[in-house]
């Protein structure tokens, strides 16, 4: 190998153990879901080594207490499984060189998931170590037809400490991407919305209202749907308000464009949608002709008549 190659390798190498590898392990602790603390009636599947003999599964008591062989009761209430583990290990190492403790909580007492809102089977699940949203929700039949999967929400946490987290499931249903599937968290109360069915259209539209939404429909033929623009309407700032996730978006058209013919710039309508077609700043002759001339005939011919009268 020769000297400039030998540098290069040296390089990468530092690179890779230094900065590259460092900083995949501190991605993945941060996609960690934060740790489960340790409950009264949970199943704990604790593993000791070399000493496997002592493995054994235990039900942590309504005292928040376990009784482990060599060590007796043990306080486990209210701590972590990674706490547990130091704790066991620095007891049981009166007793075993250096032993290893990996603890597997099977079973949650009062951990549960719950499913609201728009799927088959709506209820309360128990939860398992890697349960993950679109795979519970697979398992009890999926989601009736007027799912709304862009837009779920998972309530997570208590009281003060409670979140809401948006969880968009059309990406893992469109493409087959599980591994972008949501880790749920034992507790987890999650509701799936109903899908908007209807789109609104006002502003300077023939016939404004709402109307039934259909799929792969644009904004050319939603327009169309409401009897069409009027003759004094901006084609070319219409406004879609769009729901996302926790905002609104406002998207803006050019519809004359589209109407000319330049049909790839037009979009797809999604439900919930609202359509604005404003009206011109400056109005058309005609307009002006219909609405504001014959009160300007009529205020000057009182002015006329008040001149002549003299009254």
């Amino acid at each position: 190998m020769k000297f400039k190659q030998k540098i290069i390798f040296f390089v990468f190498v530092c690179f890779n153990i230094f900065i590259f590898q460092p900083l995949i392990n501190n991605l993945y602790c941060e996609t960690k879901t934060t740790e489960y603390i340790i409950n009264s009636g949970d199943t704990l599947g604790i593993k000791i080594s070399p000493a496997e003999e002592l493995s054994k599964d235990v039900i942590v008591g309504d005292d928040g207490t376990i009784e482990f062989p060599l060590i007796g009761t043990v306080s486990v209430k209210g701590i972590t499984k990674n706490k547990l583990e130091n704790i066991l290990q620095k007891k049981l190492s009166k007793y075993i060189t250096n032993p290893k403790v990996e603890i597997i909580i099977r079973y949650y007492s009062k951990k549960q998931i719950t499913l609201l809102g728009e799927v088959i089977k709506p209820g309360i699940y128990q939860y398992k170590d890697g349960l993950h949203l679109f795979e519970l929700i697979t398992q009890i039949g999926g989601f009736t037809p007027n799912a709304g999967i862009k837009n779920i929400k998972v309530y997570r946490g208590q009281q003060e400490n409670k979140k809401i987290i948006v969880v968009n499931l059309e990406d893992i249903i469109k493409n087959g991407d599980f591994s972008k599937d949501f880790l749920l968290n034992p507790g987890d109360v999650v509701e799936v919305p109903k899908l908007p069915k209807k789109i609104s259209i006002i502003g300077a539209i023939n016939s404004p209202g709402n109307y039934d939404y259909t799929s792969n429909m644009h904004v050319l033929d939603a327009i169309s749907i409401a009897g069409g623009p009027k003759f004094d309407s901006n084609l070319k700032s219409v406004k879609i308000f769009r729901e996302y996730i926790d905002k609104r978006k406002v998207i803006q058209i050019n519809l004359a464009k589209i109407i000319d013919g330049k049909t790839e710039i037009d979009i797809t309508i999604e439900p919930g949608d609202i359509i604005v077609v404003p009206y011109k700043k400056i109005v058309s002759g005609t307009w002006f002709v219909n609405n504001i001339l014959p009160w300007l005939s009529l205020i000057t011919m009182l002015i006329l008549i008040k001149g002549y009268t003299g009254i």
